[in-house]
């Protein structure tokens, strides 16, 4: 090539060698000067047209012909096959081991390349499954995974938005993520709680959508690149936005049911398995225990020793008919009540709700009731005794109040009994 561009003026080269090249590269610009030199047929040639460097070059080659020089030179340069051949005889054990290691060395290559060619299409054929794994959890998520920097861009989110927030993934990559927040200062409270901690748990938001507003349940972390510096954040939301109705229904169930229990006459107490886990004000004032007194005592401790067995028996049982038993108040006085429970849902468990009435007030009506009973039958069996005497005649008399002043006198003694007077009147 360089011949053909004109740097040196003549090359020595197989005959054979230098047709090819020639005919390879369609080197036009070069001619073959000279025939064979010797038997092996080696030739020169020169730039194409330079008729002068050619007769000059086949004047000297004659000349060193003629003075027998020629031979020396094809020896020293051209031929070399007398030290040759003389060294490959001399070496020719070496020789075979050395082409033994280097067929050795080749069919190891080739081995060796053959395990790696497997190695890497077994690592390519993992990863793209991997990938595609990937794609397939990525697109079918039911919550969002989202990737934005520290200002706030989205780099990107998985198509599951559009499910809760009528998004489509290329709508949003881009965007500026802080337009979506409903509360503003919501988005400086973010920054400094993911900057200052690295991490987010259940970090609940307030968002825009398409179709309205939505609640959301953030968990996020810092990525840092390679020089340890905050890169981008990585992130995951959820659709919170049907617990937070349903929250807010319990809540107001609970306040309507504590203004009804802070109303109510009875003390009111909430237990699971056994356990008290509320009580009403009405329970702590007639008990005496604070609230954080009565929290994880067993339910029996508000009842009479006596009457404990038959009052865990009903709750273990779920019985929710009412009944009566003791109380036993802190300081260890008692009194009698009447019990009712049942089982509801509250708070997202299954408890025990007991309402307990103090019916001392209708026990001693009771009594009265039972003590007057008593009395008037014993009256009434008084007068009857009276009536059916077997004396005939009977002479008594009312005053104003229309009470007895006056018997015969053979019941003086009964009527003074009775009454506590004396008969005022004769036979």
């Amino acid at each position: 090539m360089q011949l053909n561009i004109g740097k040196i003026d003549a090359l020595f080269c197989a005959e054979q060698v230098g047709i090819n090249l020639i005919s390879k590269y369609k080197l036009k610009n070069i001619d073959l000067a000279s025939g064979g030199l010797y038997a092996q047929k080696y030739a020169f040639a020169t730039l194409k047209g330079n008729t002068q460097l050619i007769g000059l070059l086949n004047i000297h080659l004659l000349e060193l012909q003629n003075s027998g020089r020629m031979h020396t030179l094809k020896e020293k340069w051209l031929s070399g096959k007398p030290q040759l051949q003389g060294w490959l005889a001399k070496n020719q054990s070496i020789l075979f081991s050395l082409s033994i290691l280097f067929f050795g060395i080749v069919l190891l290559m080739f081995f060796w390349n053959r395990t790696l060619q497997r190695l890497v299409d077994a690592k390519t054929k993992i990863l793209q499954e991997s990938e595609e794994k990937y794609l397939t959890i990525f697109e079918n998520l039911q919550d969002v995974f989202y990737q934005i920097d520290l200002n706030g861009i989205i780099l990107d989110v998985s198509p599951s938005i559009n499910r809760f927030s009528s998004y489509e993934r290329d709508e949003l990559i881009g965007l500026q993520v802080y337009d979506f927040y409903v509360n503003p200062e919501d988005r400086g409270i973010f920054v400094e709680t993911i900057l200052k901690n690295g991490e987010l748990r259940d970090y609940e938001l307030k968002f825009k959508s398409k179709s309205g507003e939505i609640y959301v349940s953030i968990n996020a972390q810092i990525i840092f690149g390679v020089e340890g510096k905050p890169d981008h954040i990585n992130g995951a939301m959820r659709d919170i936005t049907e617990r937070k109705r349903v929250e807010a229904e319990l809540e107001e169930s609970r306040e309507k049911y504590r203004g009804l229990s802070e109303a109510a006459f009875e003390s009111i107490f909430f237990s699971e398995n056994g356990i008290c886990i509320e009580q009403n004000d009405n329970g702590e004032r007639i008990f005496g225990y604070t609230t954080e007194e009565a929290l994880g005592r067993y339910g029996t401790d508000w009842i009479a020793k006596e009457y404990r067995d038959l009052v865990m028996k009903n709750m273990l049982d779920g019985y929710e008919e009412p009944y009566e038993a003791r109380a036993l108040k802190k300081d260890g006085t008692t009194f009698p009540c009447l019990l009712r429970g049942r089982m509801m849902y509250y708070k997202g468990k299954i408890v025990r709700v007991t309402s307990l009435t103090d019916i001392t007030s209708l026990k001693k009506v009771e009594e009265e009731l039972r003590e007057s009973k008593e009395k008037y039958q014993k009256d009434l069996a008084f007068l009857k005794s009276i009536f059916e005497s077997p004396i005939d005649i009977i002479i008594f008399a009312l005053d104003k109040n229309y009470c007895y002043t006056a018997f015969t006198q053979f019941h003086s003694k009964t009527i003074k009994k009775i009454w506590g007077g004396s008969i005022s009147g004769s036979e």
